[in-house]
């Protein structure tokens, strides 16, 4: 059942993109046509039954029409030395605090608001990975990012390539009701690596609305690595759209780790689309006061023996409330298919809530399948010995909390991006919600 679309939200859509493609203004009318036609989700939606999106109707976002700067402190705070870093300010790509360098050869980028790079790419594919498909040509940020599409790169990983330092695509946000609509396409030919590391941060805490898209395609034997690290502070709200699409014996891996918010909402759609491909879709969610941090996760095995593997963690606390929905498709065809899910969650306030469903769809016989959830609180027992050890409560709790979360982080392949991924968790439980 739709709601109605709050002002900002259709003046948004409305605003002329000076000298855009044939193929964006394309994508752009059709997407326009579609989220005007369904509008906004109520609660009465089976995918939004736990969320309310009444906190997207209050201030008047607006998307920034002058790119602005960020201090190098705050840069650093995010980006290391070793990346290569894409930079997004306010939702506008900045060239200047970007820094391309180090990329090397058999790697392109383009902007997407850039008209000559875009004449120069592949328009036929990328129209085809950005349109909408079975999957999210009902959802209705999908549909908004792409009413809004003029902003975001094409990285094109060209075949046999091994890209060893990380691509980051760094995302700040300095001014307050700021509304931004990223979208990313990621190409990675046959045989090749690349690893993606796609932040989202606030300058300071501030109300802003970010609705963020990525696509990906995977060829035959390649590898997709790609860690996304949310911070909302206490009240943005962050929306995140990510489809990938695996062939013969590629490899797509996904990390969300997602902090804070008024309203932190992820859909992740793969397509394991050829024989012997992988997945590992991993997660952590931590909220705090009265925020929302809902998970959706598709998998959809198509073809035989690929194989998927999914943890996703989430400590709430104060009056949070976490939700995880995850579900696997086994087609009728995906014989010998290995696919495990589960979700474990810690509350740490009698106040907390979390609503989690996993779901397994299975229409064929000779497959290894498992889900599972847990909801529990921290042992009385485990916190006293603490304690009898000289640590007071507090720490004892963060102390518990970050075993509880570390369980998942080690599951990131990269030891340097486990690192920044885990000092992320203790800065978090030290008491610290904002720092990035």
């Amino acid at each position: 059942m739709a709601v109605g679309i709050p002002n900002s939200l259709i003046k948004a859509i409305d605003v002329t993109v000076q000298g855009e493609s044939a193929f964006l203004a394309g994508i752009r009318a059709a997407a326009k046509e579609k989220f005007l036609a369904n509008g906004l989700p109520s609660r009465r939606d089976e995918d939004w039954k736990y969320t309310s999106l009444k906190s997207i109707s209050g201030p008047d976002f607006k998307q920034s029409a002058l790119e602005a700067t960020v201090a190098p402190e705050e840069l650093g705070r995010i980006i290391s030395e070793e990346d290569i870093a894409i930079v997004f300010v306010d939702g506008i790509l900045s060239a200047a605090l970007s820094n391309l360098s180090a990329l090397p050869s058999g790697v392109t980028i383009c902007s997407l608001s850039d008209s000559d790079s875009v004449k120069g790419a592949d328009t036929k594919s990328l129209t085809s990975m950005i349109s909408a498909n079975d999957y999210d040509g009902d959802h209705c940020f999908a549909q908004l990012n792409r009413a809004m599409l003029s902003h975001g790169v094409v990285i094109d990983v060209a075949e046999g390539v091994v890209l060893e330092r990380p691509l980051h695509l760094a995302h700040f946000i300095t001014h307050a009701e700021n509304l931004s609509a990223p979208r990313h396409v990621v190409r990675a030919a046959k045989n090749s690596l690349v690893q993606i590391i796609e932040s989202h941060v606030p300058t300071d805490n501030l109300a802003s609305l970010t609705i963020a898209a990525v696509d990906v395609a995977v060829a035959t034997g390649a590898t997709v690595r790609h860690i996304r690290l949310q911070n909302a502070g206490d009240v943005g709200i962050q929306i995140g759209v990510v489809k990938a699409k695996v062939e013969q014996g590629g490899c797509y891996d996904t990390f969300g780790f997602a902090q804070g918010g008024s309203l932190i909402r992820n859909d992740v759609w793969i397509d394991l689309a050829g024989e012997n491909a992988e997945t590992k879709v991993d997660g952590l969610y931590l909220a705090n006061g009265s925020s929302i941090i809902d998970s959706h996760t598709t998998i959809d095995h198509n073809t035989p023996k690929a194989t998927s593997r999914q943890l996703y963690k989430g400590v709430i606390d104060g009056s949070a409330r976490g939700v995880f929905n995850g579900k696997i498709i086994v087609r009728q065809d995906a014989q010998q298919t290995q696919a495990f899910q589960s979700n474990k969650n810690l509350l740490r306030s009698s106040k907390a809530e979390i609503d989690t469903k996993p779901e397994l769809q299975i229409d064929a016989d000779d497959v290894k399948c498992a889900h599972g959830a847990t909801i529990g609180m921290l042992d009385e027992n485990e916190i006293f010995y603490l304690q009898s050890r000289g640590i007071n409560r507090e720490n004892a709790e963060a102390m518990l909390s970050q075993a509880f979360a570390d369980d998942v982080i080690m599951r990131i392949e990269d030891e340097n991006i486990r690192g920044r991924v885990r000092a992320h968790a203790v800065k978090y439980f030290s008491g610290n919600k904002i720092a990035g």
